[in-house]
């Protein structure tokens, strides 16, 4: 059973997460007002998830994600961000927060976040030690329409980064879900043009949209190509799907809105990785997270 402890300063807000918690998932929450309260309860229990609000009193979301970070940094941490947060919130996930869920779709985004994570974490906690062992992979998948298949080689993948230094196991997490996010908009906004009738539907309709079309012309001849360069110096994946793409000329990579109406998933991509890159036709994308590096370099 997964711990997670909730932080925030609103009762109301506590309350509400905790139950889409518990009643969607086998976990125990324990909630906290504050950011010291909070590292209390995390120096005594070591949670397996933080979740946590960015504007608090005190101690805000931004200085509780940096203490975790230097004292506890194999603990995930999502980000709760409300409307008029997001300069702070782009901040935080480039400084290391796991993931983020948008207030205004707590309900459709929360748990299916934390599921994701608590699936990735159980995924490197027992890592085949063979791929510490590893110099350079170079593989090439093409995967159907099956959301399964995406979470299947996400999971081989984030084993394989384990030869790629990236400072602490937590960044292996954010990367694969990175990786992730991609491959998602290639099935649903790419192949499936789940996007159609507006930027971001809801989750109930875009699956209703995917039972429709999963086996229908064009859509189930559609393919997702992923190519995947990992080594000790950097990964670099690049994902293509058959869809019709869309214009990539509107797209800011200085400041990617965490609250964005195209919903969760380039945002993801550009504040995880280090480089994220658009063919002209927006239907290929390329991801690379270079290694980190600690200490003075010498020769």
């Amino acid at each position: 059973m997964s711990h997670i402890i909730v932080v925030d300063d609103a009762l109301t807000d506590r309350t509400l997460i905790s139950g889409l918690l518990t009643d969607e998932l086998e976990c125990h929450v324990e909630t906290a007002d504050n950011g010291e309260s909070a590292l209390e309860f995390i120096d005594a229990r070591r949670p397996d998830i933080v979740l946590t609000d960015l504007q608090m009193p005190d101690m805000d979301g931004l200085e509780l994600l940096e203490s975790i970070k230097e004292e506890y940094p194999m603990i995930p941490v999502v980000l709760m961000t409300g409307r008029g947060s997001e300069k702070i919130a782009a901040i935080a996930m480039k400084a290391g927060a796991t993931s983020y869920v948008a207030k205004q779709r707590m309900a459709e985004d929360l748990v299916s976040t934390v599921k994701r994570i608590i699936a990735a974490t159980q995924e490197v906690m027992i890592p085949p030690q063979l791929m510490h062992r590893l110099e350079y992979s170079n593989c090439q998948f093409t995967l159907n329409n099956d959301p399964g298949q995406i979470g299947s080689v996400v999971a081989h993948l984030q084993s394989m980064l384990r030869c790629l230094p990236l400072g602490d196991e937590s960044e292996r997490i954010r990367v694969g879900l990175a990786l992730e996010a991609a491959l998602s908009n290639a099935l649903f906004h790419g192949n499936m043009d789940t996007s159609q009738e507006s930027p971001q539907p809801n989750e109930a309709r875009r699956q209703e949209l995917f039972r429709k079309r999963w086996n229908r012309k064009p859509w189930c001849d559609r393919r997702i190509s992923l190519t995947a360069e990992i080594s000790r110096e950097l990964a670099k994946f690049v994902i293509r799907d058959d869809g019709n793409g869309f214009d990539t000329s509107a797209l800011d990579p200085d400041f990617m809105s965490l609250d964005t109406e195209r919903g969760r998933g380039l945002p993801l991509m550009y504040t995880i990785m280090d480089s994220v890159e658009f063919n002209d036709a927006g239907n290929e994308v390329t991801l690379i997270r270079h290694r980190v590096i600690e200490g003075p370099v010498t020769d």
